[in-house]
């Protein structure tokens, strides 16, 4: 399996969105995690605590989508 890794190098492995994410940035702790807080979370993602923690605490951007909690089933595959 070949990972398209560089000396040195930084993968991120994920079960969400893009599998894979490889670092490309300066090698400093501030750089991989800011990286890091970035790619951890999907893309799209149910309203909790922990999306509060990281849109609002973190002033990452975020589109909001509402559903008419009546027609919940309907859209379960998005």
């Amino acid at each position: 399996m070949q990972f398209d890794a560089k000396n040195p190098g930084l993968i991120l492995f994920k079960q969400f969105d893009d599998r894979k994410n490889v670092y490309s940035g300066a090698f400093t702790s501030s750089a991989i995690k800011a990286w890091l807080e970035v790619n951890s979370l999907p893309w799209v993602l149910e309203f909790d605590d922990k999306a509060i923690d990281h849109i609002f605490r973190n002033g990452n951007p975020a589109l909001f989508v509402f559903r008419d909690s009546s027609e919940a089933g309907k859209y379960d595959e998005i």
